[in-house]
């Protein structure tokens, strides 16, 4: 398998021959839409500051909510204006042009069976880039979703995709605790598998599959998978395994890049000294495309309505607050 390394200079802060890339419509309308917000939001904290100056009497909260405005939306809206940036979308497509990958800015579409991908309502994947590590397929990208199908802030983690040279059973592994985990639903604590106390990795998989998971799990696979886990969630789903982020990654700092792709290249060698790989391939293949997933642990739609309702009773107590100390 090619061991090459990937060139990363597109990446470089210096380099300026980058190729001029045209976004979708969908955004080009919403990187338009953020650019208003972040104009408003800096010209609120204009007004408020020169309020703060005049200081006109009466209008200590007004300047105070506006300063706050900018402060606040000013920072996010910046973050999230650069994921639809034109020159971001460039930087990607230099790096994939300089080592044979494929890009695209926008697949309207989840396209995996990872949990991720089957959270919320219109899914879609951001500035998608497509390739080879080390001779396995890996595809990078971002995945934009709605928690709820009304209107509300979107959802932007980041992902890697590692196509495997066989089916798996569903594993989840992470070092954090359940409620932290970044997948799509909470594995049950009947399915953790006990691996020892001197380790902090947590292993879940289906009891009829666990004999599978602990073959695969030697003493330089559990080191590695430990190290991994303290930035992603891991999950493998059939033939796909995938590192679940929080953080975009394709739009991120050449920084992230290189340490993603350093990331992507460990696995892919932890996976060519993987011992599993010959005990599947013996197998029938009517039994590994019939794995079992994880069963999640809780009601999602429970979840939502806890959030929505604990949202509107913080409006609630916002608005009291507003109106009890308000000067009439």
């Amino acid at each position: 398998m090619s061991a090459a390394p990937l060139d990363l200079s597109a990446f470089d802060s210096a380099r300026r021959d980058l190729p001029r890339v045209a976004l979708p419509d969908p955004l080009r309308r919403e990187r338009s839409t953020r650019l208003v917000a972040v104009v408003g939001c800096v010209l609120a904290a204009l007004v408020g500051v020169v309020l703060l100056v005049l200081g006109p009497q009466g209008w200590n909260r007004l300047t105070f909510l506006l300063v706050s405005a900018g402060a606040v939306g000013v920072p996010t809206g910046v973050v999230t204006l650069w994921q639809v940036s034109r020159s971001a979308a460039a930087r990607i497509s230099r790096f994939a042009d300089d080592n044979g990958w494929t890009f695209d800015a926008l697949k309207a579409s989840p396209g995996h069976a990872g949990s991720t991908f089957r959270m919320g309502t219109r899914q879609e994947r951001r500035m998608v880039v497509t390739g080879e590590v080390h001779g396995y397929p890996v595809e990078l990208g971002n995945l934009r979703y709605y928690v709820t199908p009304y209107r509300a802030l979107p959802v932007l983690p980041g992902y890697v995709a590692v196509r495997l040279p066989a089916r798996l059973p569903h594993v989840v592994m992470t070092s954090r605790s359940v409620l932290r985990l970044r997948v799509g639903f909470h594995p049950r604590p009947e399915d953790r598998l006990e691996l020892g106390p001197d380790t902090a990795l947590r292993v879940y998989a289906r009891a009829e599959t666990a004999h599978v998971v602990r073959g695969m799990l030697t003493a330089d696979a559990l080191g590695a998978f430990t190290r991994l886990s303290h930035r992603y969630c891991i999950e493998i789903v059939g033939d796909a395994m995938f590192l679940h982020a929080r953080w975009p990654v394709s739009t991120g700092s050449g920084r992230r890049w290189r340490r993603t792709l350093a990331d992507v290249a460990a696995l892919c060698d932890l996976l060519d000294a993987s011992p599993v790989w010959s005990v599947l391939r013996r197998q029938p293949r009517r039994a590994l495309s019939s794995l079992p997933r994880l069963r999640s642990g809780f009601d999602e739609a429970r979840v939502r309505k806890i959030t929505l309702l604990s949202f509107g009773a913080l409006m609630v107590v916002v608005s009291v607050v507003v109106v009890a100390t308000w000067p009439w």
